[in-house]
């Protein structure tokens, strides 16, 4: 009778445990950590993105969400397989782009390095939103579609919470857009270039605004 194959024997055991380690595989199977990683990438086991890639899952063990994570306990596992993949897809799916914080926090797991390395190597674009990063698709279009989500979100927040009643979302996303298209113009200048968009922002308003979301511009000479 022939003995059991490697793959037979971890299936064996991990049938009776949601996630297991290199080391517990190779205790229990007494099988070279080689032999394992090998048939572990046959059965095409998930390996965690977290806790430095320790855990594994079989192929049929998680049950992603619709973002194609799937959690068990503080372990996590992604559809995309890699941590650098699922970065890519959830900062493209994300309608308004994501900050590193809330991938973090989606993630259970710091990325703020890996999402800057990503960025350098143009898998990703990176725009400021007052002290704020948001990372966005590397695509042109998809890239322009979240920004201007980005906009419009914390445009709309921000007139909810802070600003004055007078100060309406539609009149700070032009201005918010106007400083991405024209970096250089004065709070004067801004002011004008809406009023001739028929939006009627004064310069104590341009600098209201640019107050509450603490960007800095400077003052006509």
């Amino acid at each position: 009778m022939s003995l059991p194959t490697p793959e037979a024997r971890i299936v064996d055991f991990c049938k009776r445990r949601p996630v297991v380690t290199l080391a517990q595989l190779r205790s229990a199977l007494g099988l070279a950590s080689i032999t394992l990683r090998r048939s572990l990438k046959t059965l095409g086991c998930f390996c965690s993105f977290n806790h430095n890639a320790r855990y594994y899952a079989l192929a049929d063990r998680p049950r992603f969400a619709a973002n194609g994570l799937w959690f068990y306990r503080s372990i996590g596992f992604s559809r995309h397989r890699t941590l650098t993949r699922t970065l890519v897809v959830l900062v493209h799916d994300a309608a308004a782009g994501a900050t590193p914080e809330e991938l973090t926090q989606l993630l259970r797991t710091p990325v703020g390095n890996l999402l800057a390395l990503l960025a350098r190597q143009q898998q990703l674009a990176r725009r400021r939103l007052g002290h704020r990063v948001v990372y966005l698709a590397a695509d042109t279009q998809r890239q322009e579609q979240q920004f201007t989500q980005r906009l419009e979100n914390t445009a709309t927040s921000a007139t909810a919470l802070a600003l004055p009643a007078t100060l309406s979302p539609h009149s700070i996303l032009p201005l918010l857009a106007e400083m991405i298209r024209s970096p250089e113009d004065s709070i004067d200048q801004l002011a004008r270039t809406l009023a001739q968009q028929g939006i009627p922002l004064k310069p104590p308003d341009v600098q209201t605004i640019l107050a509450f979301y603490d960007l800095e511009k400077k003052e006509a000479l």
